[in-house]
């Protein structure tokens, strides 16, 4: 009406029929315009121009509406599908929980339950923004995933899981997937693998792999530390050996006291050359070789270093300077005086013809200040 001026004149009404052309056997049917009168072509210019004009107003707004959830990385915003608002600020604890599995309405209804619970879906809509289809639909995934529990069933109100408790879950759930997937994925192909040598960096990281190869200790268990060092790992070696009493353990020890590490009888402390006097730089590392299959050498000063490896010549390498630390021990217990008078004291005179300059100017030092 507004393009007619007002006036309630009907317009020429489409009437169907083939069109008039030579090929009309093979043409769609269409519609032709036929009408008594003159037409105003400008009217119907106009008319087909609005038309055009309110079919795209209706595609944009139907194709707004599936716009993809999009988490844009270290900027701390989130753009969600259907919000009017598409980038809103979110805290640490939801891009944590999103990096767990969690959407980042799930995230931000747990959140906010944390802070004032129990609460109706409806009031999580309120409180979060969230539109209310979505958060009915979120605090359904939340009771999937055990991460909130029903108060109330009139009106239906929820709380959220104590953290402690719902990421310790997880947690459980995770390590035992990944021990599943594990053995799943070593079986997957016949490619040879053991010809690698791995290199870990950070003292954590390193830690963390040592601790994991104690604890999957199955026969042997044979370590040349310092008690420093080896002290961090004292309570999973103990594990370990009683989860499995039958398997041995030797241990090189660099200090005093090797009585601190006898488990079980199937243990055996051994001081380095028969004192456990530090001297030189070995001391600083932390060699471990697991069942005679895998092993790993760490430099544990400094920037933290360690290598890790499962191929045979090197796990041999490292089972044959233990068993060689182990023989000097028995050696030096049994003739101690005899070859401090052959070679000095801790060796000397051998130290000196080996060592590398910069050894065994350590070496001289630490032997001055013992002295």
């Amino acid at each position: 009406r507004i393009l007619h001026g007002g006036a309630r004149r009907r317009l020429p009404q489409p009437v169907f029929g083939p069109r008039p052309s030579p090929f009309a056997g093979h043409w769609p049917e269409r519609a032709i315009w036929r009408t008594e009168g003159p037409i105003d072509c400008r009217l119907l210019f106009a008319r087909t121009i609005f038309r055009s004009l309110m079919h795209r107003i209706r595609c944009g707004l139907r194709h707004s509406k599936l716009k993809p959830l999009k988490v844009v990385q270290g900027s701390g915003t989130v753009e969600e599908r259907g919000d009017p608002v598409k980038k809103k600020e979110i805290g640490v604890e939801v891009e944590s929980l999103m990096s767990l599995g969690f959407s980042a309405y799930e995230a931000r209804i747990y959140v906010s339950l944390l802070a004032e619970s129990p609460a109706t879906a409806y009031e999580i809509s309120k409180r979060t923004g969230i539109a209310r289809a979505n958060a009915y639909s979120s605090c359904e995934s939340l009771l999937s995933k055990n991460a909130v529990e029903f108060v109330d069933d009139r009106p239906a109100r929820i709380v959220p899981v104590p953290p402690k408790l719902l990421l310790g879950n997880i947690a459980t759930r995770t390590s035992a997937l990944c021990e599943q997937l594990e053995e799943l994925l070593n079986n997957v192909g016949d490619r040879e693998r053991d010809g690698f040598i791995w290199s870990l960096a950070g003292e954590a990281p390193v830690n963390a792999k040592i601790s994991e190869m104690i604890r999957n200790a199955k026969e042997s268990i044979w370590i040349k530390a310092s008690s420093e060092l080896l002290e961090m790992h004292k309570e999973r070696l103990k594990a370990a050996l009683t989860k499995n009493p039958d398997a041995s353990c030797v241990i090189v020890l660099f200090g005093e006291n090797p009585e601190d590490y006898m488990f079980s009888g199937n243990v055996s402390v051994y001081l380095h050359e028969g004192t456990g006097l530090r001297l030189g730089n070995a001391d600083n590392l932390f060699t471990v070789s697991i069942d005679h299959r895998e092993a790993l050498t760490a430099r544990m000063e400094r920037e933290v270093l360690a290598a890790y490896t499962t191929y045979e010549p090197v796990v041999t390498m490292a089972d044959t300077i233990i068993r060689h630390d182990i023989y000097i021990a028995e050696i030096f217990n049994e003739f101690g005086t005899e070859i401090q008078e052959k070679f000095g004291p801790h060796l000397f005179e051998l130290r000196k013809r080996y060592f590398k300059k910069e050894q065994f100017d350590l070496f001289s030092k630490n032997m001055k200040m013992i002295e």
